[in-house]
């Protein structure tokens, strides 16, 4: 994606036994290899990110970078996640890559660890040597 591109925003909240545990916020481009990305299907829990982008794209995610980090709820995520200003949250920054190295979204992960447990694994078939 280029810098100032329209792009979808697609937001997601978990709740565990009805309260907010996780938060994600994800960003696809509009279009990929002439292909329209349509992300209404990512409101079920049944489809995650690596599963629509496979069949939307028709190219898996092969690798993602996940950087994790402590952080202090702000404004936005209490609203989000029921949570008081100041309280303890893991965020998530990824990237999920295609072949060639040709990125298919970036997104950011808010979760709650006092109702839930993070747990990160990312997989994808190996590209082919060169």
């Amino acid at each position: 994606m280029e810098p100032d591109s329209l792009v979808w925003r697609v937001d997601r909240l978990f709740a565990v036994d009805g309260v907010a545990a996780a938060w994600i916020r994800d960003h696809l481009p509009l279009r990929f290899d002439g292909r329209d990305l349509d992300p209404s299907g990512l409101v079920s829990i049944d489809l995650d990110m690596f599963e629509f982008l496979a069949s939307a794209t028709g190219m898996p995610v092969r690798r993602a970078e996940i950087e994790l980090a402590a952080v202090l709820a702000d404004e936005e995520a209490t609203t989000r996640l029921g949570v008081a200003i100041g309280h303890p949250l893991v965020t998530a920054t990824q990237i999920g890559y295609g072949a060639g190295g040709a990125a298919l979204f970036h997104g950011h992960i808010t979760v709650r660890t006092d109702v839930l447990t993070l747990r990160i694994s990312r997989g994808g078939e190996p590209e082919p040597a060169r």
